[in-house]
């Protein structure tokens, strides 16, 4: 599972009385990232593993204006018993 949950519930069942969004933001101030060991020339080194993000570049679309013609209402004929 991920660290960050698992911290997040160890959190809460040291305070049960605190909603889990108030968990999220006080679990926030006690994490500590996992370091990962990697080997390096036999040795090994703790690293902090970090993702990365990659950007993603939006063209601007054009797009052209269109003419919208207003749309003639018909008027219906009534008969004598509806306009009674």
């Amino acid at each position: 599972m991920n660290p960050w949950i698992e911290h997040v519930k160890q959190f809460r069942m040291k305070h049960p009385k605190m909603s889990y969004k108030e968990c999220l933001i006080n679990a926030r101030k006690t994490y500590k990232p996992k370091k990962k060991e990697v080997k390096k020339g036999g040795k090994l080194e703790k690293k902090t593993v970090k993702k990365k993000v990659e950007k993603k570049v939006v063209e601007p679309v054009v797009v052209e204006p269109v003419v919208v013609e207003p749309v003639k209402k018909e008027k219906k004929k009534r008969t004598k018993k509806e306009k009674n």
